[in-house]
């Protein structure tokens, strides 16, 4: 009888015994900040054609639009040569963050109380400065996505907006880079430390540079990042690797022998422009002007469905 009473008491806890919390949806979140040359506007060309892995490396984050829309992976590595970005992403601070955004709403749309304000923090942001909101706030209010000079009014009231939008949602960038490892060290040395069979590199170095060799109307920076160094890099690589760059003779000749598509793309400015939206069936926006953005992989690509 004690025992029949005992077993039939195991089978009632077993009943009441809460059920382990199920996994929290994935919740795609926009770039923390603005960052010169963003893929935000990409996304729905680039998610679809992110391979199964293990390990995800981002070798040049900047603002992180992948990253930030993608579900988690097992292992993630963020790193880009930006000191003073990365420490921001490592110590995000929301409550501070907050304050420095009520700070520039207080200045309203007043442009020499811009400037007065702006003029410390640009000088602090060209020494190196990591100060999160001189980081924060320079990528967010700065024209073109730079701390070199602010976004005057009318743009002001937009900045304010977004900044707000964004950091009412501090919290979740917080968690999202909970266990991501943040470096910024060459992206040669990044590769070669977690290169395996699964895992996957996104890559995108940089395209236009004013202060590299002008071919053809196009500027690539003449070290580590040209095309012909990165692809050289990338064929020494064990695991899968999806490269971004502009369409472009010289990268389809440094990069031959991958497999190479070429997609449509636009900036944000350039969807001021008003171009037919049937340009772009693919990212699904209105008003643009046609680029084109190479996509070069070591893997087959899946194509959207």
């Amino acid at each position: 009888m004690k025992i029949r009473l005992r077993l039939h008491l195991y089978r009632a806890r077993a009943i009441v015994r809460p059920m382990p919390p199920a996994p929290a949806a994935h919740r795609p979140l926009r770039p923390l900040v603005c960052h010169p040359g963003g893929k935000a506007k990409a996304l729905g060309v680039l998610l679809p054609r992110i391979p199964e892995h293990r390990t995800f490396v981002d070798l040049t984050f900047g603002g992180g639009s992948v990253f930030w829309a993608k579900p988690r992976s097992p292992k993630e590595v963020v790193n880009d040569l930006d000191r003073a970005l990365m420490s921001f992403y490592r110590r995000l601070n929301c409550p501070k963050l907050r304050r420095c955004v009520r700070a520039m709403v207080r200045i309203g749309k007043d442009t020499e109380a811009i400037r007065r304000a702006w003029a410390p923090r640009a000088r602090r942001m060209a020494a190196g400065s990591s100060n999160s909101c001189d980081v924060f706030i320079g990528k967010t209010y700065g024209y073109g996505c730079k701390s070199g000079r602010p976004s005057f009014a009318p743009a002001s009231a937009v900045k304010h907006k977004g900044a707000k939008k964004i950091l009412g949602r501090c919290e979740d960038y917080k968690e999202r880079l909970k266990r991501v490892t943040v470096l910024s060290q060459d992206y040669r040395k990044v590769a070669r430390r977690y290169d395996a069979p699964d895992t996957f590199f996104l890559i995108d170095p940089p395209w236009l540079n004013a202060d590299g060799a002008k071919e053809n109307g196009q500027y690539y920076r003449e070290d580590s990042t040209n095309p012909e160094t990165v692809c050289s890099f990338l064929r020494t690589l064990k695991g899968k690797f999806l490269l971004q760059y502009d369409d472009h003779p010289r990268i389809r000749k440094a990069c031959a022998g991958f497999r190479i598509e070429s997609v449509p793309w636009i900036t944000s400015m350039a969807q001021l422009r008003g171009v037919d939206p049937e340009t772009f069936p693919d990212l699904g926006l209105a008003g643009a002007i046609e680029k084109r953005m190479l996509l070069i992989s070591n893997y087959e690509l899946a194509k959207k469905r």
